[in-house]
């Protein structure tokens, strides 16, 4: 079962919303991100436990497990990572794009992402961006050569799941 952290606020500093403890063999989370996070943040890391440990799959799978589960709360929970993991490509492959489906979202759904905004940057530091380095140094030493960029490659996994089940 996933543990909440003590500290989960020191967690924030340095960017982490969960971790799998490879010395007990235990997910961490973070409980003090924005609420509806917490499902497929623990999600994700019952994916690590269960031996996914690329961070593509573990999110792809966090997603899946939240939105087949019959609570409204963790489906919600996995439809905005895939939709937050999503957006991110489109702003990067097109920010005029990106622009034009940011502005259609739900007015519920926008604010979500307007508080999950406002409370990350009250936790930018340097010692975040130490953080940030060292867990991208990590997952390219652990094989995953996109570093920190491989949790967004959850996309390429939805793409997939998309042509696979609409024939193209």
């Amino acid at each position: 079962r996933p543990k909440p952290v003590l500290f989960s606020k020191v967690m924030s500093y340095s960017r982490v919303t969960g971790g799998y403890s490879f010395y007990t063999f235990e997910p961490n989370i973070n409980t003090h991100i924005p609420e509806y996070q917490i499902p497929s943040t623990m999600t994700h890391e019952l994916a690590h436990s269960c031996g996914f440990m690329r961070e593509d799959e573990a999110n792809y799978l966090a997603y899946l497990a939240c939105t087949a589960s019959e609570s409204a709360d963790l489906q919600y929970s996995g439809v905005m990572l895939a939709l937050i993991q999503s957006l991110n490509a489109l702003h990067s492959a097109s920010e005029q794009r990106y622009a034009g489906v940011y502005e259609e979202l739900d007015p519920a759904v926008w604010w979500d992402m307007q508080a999950s905004n406002r409370y990350w940057a009250g936790f930018e530091s340097r010692y975040g961006e130490f953080a940030n380095k060292v867990n991208d140094t990590y997952l390219k030493v652990n094989s995953q050569t996109d570093g920190v960029q491989s949790y967004g490659r959850m996309v390429d996994l939805l793409l997939a799941e998309y042509r696979q089940s609409h024939g193209g």
